[in-house]
C-alpha cells in the first residue's frame, strides 16, 4: 500500500510540472513562478500560499489599526469653576450704655455696625446684640440675603441705658452661634467705647478665651468721644483678632475675607 500512494504522488508530480529540455512547465492549477511551480487554485495567477500570507498580514495590520484608533486619551476638563464664596457667622456686640449716649442723633456705634451690614455678603449670617446695664440679642442669626433690612432697622432702634456689663453681652454672643449649625468662620466684632470696670474687663477677658478655645475670633472697632483704645487692643488681643478705629472697619472686612 505506502508503495502504490508514494507511486501516484510522484505522478501527481510529473503532471503539474513538467521539464521540456530545459524549460519548466507548469501544468493547470499550477503557475510557474521562477524556478518552481505553485499551486493556483483560484486561477488568479497569484501563488495560493501567497494570497494566505497577504490575508494574515493584512487581518493583523487592520486589528492594529482598530486597536490604535480606539485608545483615546481623556482631554482634561476645562469647566469653569464658580469661585467659593466663605460662609461666616457674625455676631454684632453693640455697647449701648450712657457713656455712648453723647451723640444721640447718629450714634458712632450704630453708623460703624451699619457700615458692617452693609459690607459683608448677602452669603453672610448675622447676629445683633446690645448691652448696657444688662444684655439681650435684639436680632437672632439670619442670613442677609433675607434679612439685611430688618437688621439695619434694629440696629437704627437701638435704645441706651445706664450700666456697662461686657461679659454677659460676650455669653449672649456665643448662645447666638450656637443657634445655628455653622462649619464656616465664626466671628464677634465688638463696638463700643471700652469703657469698663476692672472686674468686668478681667471677666470678659476670661470670656474671651474660652471662647476663642470654641474656634470663635474676636474684633474691636473703638467708638466715642473718650475711646479706652488700650483696653479695646487687649480684648482684640485676647480674641486673636484686631482692633479697628471706627472709619477704618472697611479693613476688618478685608481682614475676615482673607
Amino acid at each position: 500500500m505506502p508503495r502504490i500512494l508514494l507511486s501516484l504522488l510522484l505522478v501527481a508530480l510529473m503532471c503539474c510540472c513538467v521539464k521540456n529540455g530545459s524549460e519548466l512547465v507548469c501544468n493547470n492549477p499550477y503557475i510557474q513562478v521562477g524556478n518552481e511551480c505553485c499551486l493556483d487554485r483560484n486561477d488568479n495567477n497569484i501563488c495560493d500560499k501567497d494570497e494566505i500570507t497577504a490575508m494574515t498580514t493584512s487581518t493583523t495590520t487592520a486589528t492594529t489599526t482598530t486597536a490604535t484608533s480606539t485608545t483615546t486619551t481623556a482631554a482634561p476638563s476645562t469647566a469653569n469653576t464658580e469661585p467659593t464664596v466663605k460662609e461666616r457667622e457674625v455676631v454684632l456686640v453693640i455697647d449701648t450704655s450712657g457713656s455712648m449716649n453723647e451723640s444721640v442723633v447718629n450714634t458712632p456705634q450704630q453708623a460703624a455696625a451699619l457700615g458692617i451690614v452693609n459690607q459683608l455678603n448677602d452669603n453672610d449670617k448675622v447676629a445683633v446684640v446690645e448691652f448696657k446695664g444688662n444684655a439681650s440679642i435684639i436680632e437672632h442669626v439670619k442670613k442677609l440675603s433675607e434679612g439685611r433690612k430688618e437688621i439695619k432697622e434694629k440696629i437704627q432702634n437701638l435704645q441706651f441705658g445706664l450700666g456697662t456689663i461686657l461679659n454677659q453681652a460676650l455669653d449672649k454672643a456665643y448662645w447666638a452661634l450656637q443657634e445655628y449649625s455653622l462649619s464656616g468662620d465664626k466671628y464677634v466684632i465688638i463696638i463700643s467705647d471700652g469703657v469698663y470696670s476692672g472686674r468686668d474687663f478681667n471677666q470678659s477677658l476670661q470670656e474671651i478665651h474660652s471662647l476663642v478655645a470654641k474656634n470663635i475670633t474676636f474684633y474691636t472697632v473703638g467708638v466715642g468721644p473718650y475711646t479706652e483704645e488700650q483696653t479695646l487692643l487687649g480684648l482684640a488681643k485676647a480674641g486673636k483678632g484686631r482692633y479697628y478705629k471706627p472709619d477704618d472697619y472697611g479693613g476688618l472686612i478685608a481682614e475676615i475675607d482673607k
